[in-house]
């Protein structure tokens, strides 16, 4: 077990040490202490720096003043997750856990999961939908981790769906305005057939799937618009055929089109959003440090904070 956990140790601060350091060839000045600070860091770590501030999380922070962890921070999505460890805040939603698998047969198996496209040690399963997570090494510091399945109200999460009904509303948020959508979509479905079927001509059967064309400059966002506003006619003409072929009427009846309401909304819903009470939930799961209740002197390294020269902060 301790084989596995240093295995992935090593994976994690390999993948945190190559993102935060990675190597440039433009530098500060060498009398700049931030940058010296930087260096030392980097050094005892014993990898490679990074020459191009602009890319380096740790210098931006010995940049604002701040000390550097103790520990590289876990990382999320390939950079570094300095708030996750400092901070006391839900981080929400995530998708909910992968297990993580040896990357060789000869490696012993470990139990972790993968967040963010990081692997986390699964220090205790408290339930299918509750496990209590750490970092190899700050686990030794104490730190501990809830990670549960937490469902947000889509007013309050980033993950969102747009509504298409009405261009004010932006966010859909509540059943009632995911209805709405649905039946947007559905009568479109509907006037798009009977477009494809109709006597008019092409361009005005690209006006009718797209009104915004006929003000359309001839730019490359208005080229762009019109080829997709044939591919949605082509795509019409194609689905109307099929309709006739199946002996069923090119357009569709209300009770045809009550149904595409029904199908689209569950197909919305499938995977990632649910409904309670009249609003829409974002699916997924949470992150929370639990333990330490507070961080310390211990869990940064020691010295000063180093101090930018004003000329640098004025070049």
């Amino acid at each position: 077990m301790r084989f596995g956990i240093a295995k992935l140790e090593s994976a994690v601060t390999i993948m945190s040490l190559s993102n935060s350091w990675r190597s440039s060839m433009i530098t500060p000045s060498e009398s700049c202490p931030v940058w010296q600070r930087y260096l030392e860091i980097v050094a005892a770590a014993g990898a490679m720096p990074n020459h191009l501030p602009d890319k380096s999380s740790l210098y931006h922070r010995l940049l604002a003043g701040k000390q550097p962890l103790v520990l590289p921070p876990p990382l999320s999505h390939s950079y570094p997750w300095y708030d996750v460890v400092e901070s006391e805040k839900v981080f929400a939603p995530l998708d909910g856990p992968v297990a993580y698998e040896p990357l060789t047969e000869d490696e012993p198996p470990v139990d972790a999961v993968w967040i963010d496209q990081t692997p986390w040690l699964v220090v205790e399963r408290i339930s299918n939908s509750e496990m209590i997570v750490s970092q190899p090494g700050w686990l030794d510091l104490g730190f501990r981790w809830r990670y549960w399945h937490k469902p947000i109200r889509a007013d309050q999460s980033e993950a969102c769906m747009i509504a298409h009904y009405d261009r004010a509303v932006g966010r859909i948020t509540t059943s009632a305005q995911l209805d709405l959508e649905c039946r947007h979509q559905a009568e479109h479905w509907k006037a798009h057939l009977e477009i494809a079927v109709s006597a008019f001509s092409n361009e005005v059967k690209l006006m009718g799937i797209d009104p915004d064309l006929e003000d359309a400059e001839d730019t490359l966002r208005g080229r762009m618009n019109r080829a997709a506003a044939q591919m949605r006619l082509d795509r019409a003409v194609r689905d109307a055929r099929t309709r006739v072929e199946k002996g069923l009427p090119a357009v569709p009846s209300d009770a045809e089109v009550e149904a595409y309401a029904h199908r689209y909304r569950t197909n919305l819903l499938e995977g990632s959003f649910q409904e309670q009470d009249g609003w829409l939930y974002v699916d997924g799961w949470a992150l929370q440090r639990i333990s330490p209740e507070k961080l310390g002197p211990e869990h940064y390294l020691p010295g000063a904070p180093a101090a930018q020269p004003q000329e640098s902060l004025e070049d």
